[in-house]
């Protein structure tokens, strides 16, 4: 970076070696000359920089010392050497404690780039002393605008525990005057309770064994009342190493511990209260799940009853109307062969017709019989009678059983309920279905027992809470009193399938 120079003499020959000096000792300045003390004052009061001020001692009509006081009051920070040919020794000490950097002599020249390089990293170093002063001041300033302005309590504390400093906000929060504050130990105002953990904490500290610490602590205030509080505390240590003082920044947390302990204090009621309400539930859920078991076991009842109403009837319609019938068409047919013997041929034929008619009658009864008291359920198990239920059906429509079982049902609810939804499921298919056929289905894997009822029909819509199909909602009922699963669903190909999924106790 080029040297800009100011360079008062009145000799343009001295000028022109000053410069020449100046180039030789390797500076090449940019210098501007002015040989009076007019265009001195404008040079100084001028916008123009200069690194340094070179001046004659003796000029016409002004001296050196005045033209040095001059500069100090325009540039003060600008170094001034003297370049004089007629300086003696006392005047040149007097120059030097009047503030001038350095003087040379015109004789030896060839001290004057040394000298100007040397004012030069003076003045350098003297703005980096000056700028170092004035970000240390600014930086002290910041510290203390900080320290002062804190949101939160600020103290230093020397290592046996003394405050030896306080910022506003803490002497705020515990209600001394900092005069006051300052003549107490932080042990003085802290709650017995806390004390110890502090201590501990500060003795690790002081050790070396952590670099900080936290912790909640109780102050005692000048009132007698307590401040909760969070501490962080540092430790500062000497350039030797040794300890200094503690940096404790105390946060008023009071109403915030005060929150905490109400809403402690609140969830512990709530928890109280959900385990009541949980014990009431539980009651009540007890109490539901007997009345549920109480009114499945009456249902069962019922069904039972029913079931056996519907047996009864079957077993006196096998029994009785079935035997009459066939009775009746025996002794018709008796009483036709004597008509015809005693030549009543008309008569005869009517009374054919009666017998055949009794039978017919005689045949559908028992059909009728069977399906009202499956006597298979008990003699040889759900196969036997889900075999003669497609029997029956197949004189209407064909149907076809088939199963893969490695033994019967030995579950006699399970057994029953299953053929009834089985037998409800061939019903619809042959009144609502429009099949041509029916495929019932029985099978198990492990405790798994499915039936399946399929046909080809025209589909039924799923079961829905809108039903109003008494067959399809008693199937649904059947099966969950036995705890399966019930489904049906019309096929993507055409038809209707009826499932019923059922778990095996045993």
């Amino acid at each position: 970076m080029a040297l800009h120079i100011l360079h008062l003499e009145d000799d343009s020959k001295d000028a022109e070696l000053v410069q020449a000096a100046l180039d030789i000792g390797g500076l090449e300045p940019q210098v501007r000359q002015v040989s009076s003390r007019e265009a001195f004052h404008q040079a100084l009061s001028g916008e123009e920089s200069f690194d340094l001020i070179l001046s004659d001692y003796v000029l016409p009509g002004y001296n050196g010392t005045t033209a040095l006081q001059d500069a100090f009051q325009q540039r003060p920070q600008t170094p001034f050497i003297f370049v004089s040919g007629q300086m003696g020794e006392d005047i040149a000490i007097e120059s030097l404690k009047l503030g001038a950097t350095d003087y040379v002599v015109k004789s030896r020249l060839d001290r004057l780039a040394p000298c100007v390089r040397r004012a030069r990293q003076e003045i350098e170093e003297k703005s980096a002393r000056q700028r170092a002063e004035k970000e240390l001041q600014e930086s002290l300033m910041q510290f203390q605008a900080t320290f002062e302005n804190a949101a939160v309590g600020i103290a230093h504390v020397a290592p046996d525990g003394r405050w030896l400093r306080v910022n506003e906000k803490l002497c705020t929060t515990l209600g001394y005057q900092r005069e006051d504050l300052l003549t107490k130990n932080f042990a003085d105002i802290t709650h017995p309770d806390d004390l110890s953990a502090d201590w501990a904490q500060a003795r690790s500290l002081l050790a070396g064994e952590i670099e900080t610490y936290m912790m909640r602590k109780r102050y005692i205030r000048k009132d007698e009342s307590l401040v909760w509080s969070n501490l962080t505390v540092s430790l500062v240590r000497t350039p030797e190493g040794k300890p200094d003082y503690f940096i404790s920044v105390v946060e008023n947390i009071t109403e915030r511990k005060r929150a905490e302990d109400d809403l402690a204090q609140a969830k512990e009621v709530l928890e109280q209260r959900v385990t009541e309400r949980t014990a009431e539930l539980v009651k009540a859920n007890e109490e539901l799940h007997t009345q549920i078991l109480e009114r499945r076991q009456l249902e069962a009842a019922v069904l039972e009853i029913a079931e056996q109403e519907r047996r009864r009837f079957g077993h006196d319609l096998h029994d009785g109307t079935c035997q009459e019938l066939a009775a009746m068409s025996m002794m018709s047919g008796i009483i036709a062969q004597r008509v015809r013997k005693k030549g009543l041929k008309a008569e005869a034929d009517d009374l054919d017709d009666l017998t055949e008619t009794m039978t017919r009658a005689t045949m559908t009864a028992r059909d009728l019989a069977r399906g009202l008291h499956p006597v298979a359920l008990d003699a040889q198990g759900i196969f036997s009678a889900l075999y003669e239920l497609a029997d029956r059906t197949s004189k209407t429509l064909p149907c076809k059983f088939e199963y893969e079982m490695p033994d019967t049902l030995h579950e006699n609810v399970l057994a029953l309920n299953l053929y009834r939804i089985a037998q409800e499921a061939v019903n619809n298919a042959v009144k609502h279905s429009g099949a041509k056929s029916i495929l019932i289905r029985l099978k198990a894997v492990n405790r798994n027992v499915t039936l399946t009822v399929t046909d080809n029909g025209k589909g039924l819509p799923p079961l829905s809470e809108n039903s109003k199909g008494m067959g399809l909602r008693l199937m649904n009922y059947r099966a969950s009193m036995i705890g399966a699963s019930f489904a049906i669903e019309s096929l993507a190909q055409g038809g209707t399938r009826v499932t019923c999924i059922a778990v095996l106790n045993s």
